[in-house]
């Protein structure tokens, strides 16, 4: 295959599988349509949300990870793999999570971003569906699209310049799926990808930026259950 057509094709598939990394919130919308939800009727319905968006997480991240070790198998120049435990990993997941926590302190005094709030009015409606969401499903399929499927497709050489490229695309492409404007919030969630990007690129690990990023959706996913 001619390398401008194959490249083609991976940028148009990954598109597709950008704009599809929230299809388990498809069944969420279905349900809330068949019965009817209204803001008062729909508490009565958080656990079968949360049960439905369940399901439909784990089929998405099943289907997600096969593509990744699909693509894995096919070829691995950066050798992804087991990280074992370290002092060092650790520190690079509280170094990164420092430096996300210090963004986010700068930009959010110009207000809250609209990706939060609408996690925040789902909360007062569905708190055991946003936990579900923000704390396992949003994650795996996030970091098993944006950083190991993207770097199994693009920048895939192992040297500076590639590494450099796959993060920064990678954290674009993260930052603009949860604030699709020209905005400061665009600012702190590209920072964010920034900080799991390079995570994961230095660990060739998938499970230390997902370790991250758990971290990081921690407290608002134990916010909405409180």
């Amino acid at each position: 295959m001619p390398w401008l057509l194959k490249k083609t094709l991976a940028v148009l598939g990954f598109i597709l599988l950008g704009i599809g990394v929230t299809a388990y919130q498809v069944p969420m919308v279905a349900l809330r349509a068949a019965f009817h939800m209204t803001t008062t009727t729909a508490p009565n319905f958080d656990w079968l949300m949360a049960a439905t968006t369940a399901v439909a997480g784990a089929i998405e991240i099943g289907l997600l990870l096969w593509l990744y070790r699909w693509r894995l198998r096919r070829a691995n120049p950066l050798h992804i793999g087991p990280a074992r435990l370290s002092i060092g990993r650790i520190g690079l997941v509280v170094a990164m999570y420092a430096l996300i926590i210090t963004a986010n302190a700068l930009i959010m005094r110009v207000g809250v971003p609209q990706n939060q709030q609408t996690i925040n009015e789902l909360e007062h409606l569905w708190p055991w569906t946003v936990f579900v969401m923000v704390l396992f499903i949003g994650p795996l399929a996030e970091e098993l699209v944006f950083r190991g499927i993207f770097m199994t497709l693009f920048w895939t050489k192992d040297n500076a310049i590639n590494t450099i490229g796959a993060v920064s695309c990678s954290a674009v492409a993260f930052g603009l799926l949860h604030e699709p404007h020209l905005s400061w919030f665009l600012v702190i969630y590209t920072v964010m990808g920034l900080a799991l990007g390079f995570t994961y690129r230095r660990t060739r690990d998938l499970r230390w930026s997902l370790a991250l990023h758990l971290i990081i959706n921690l407290p608002g996913a134990l916010v909405a259950i409180h």
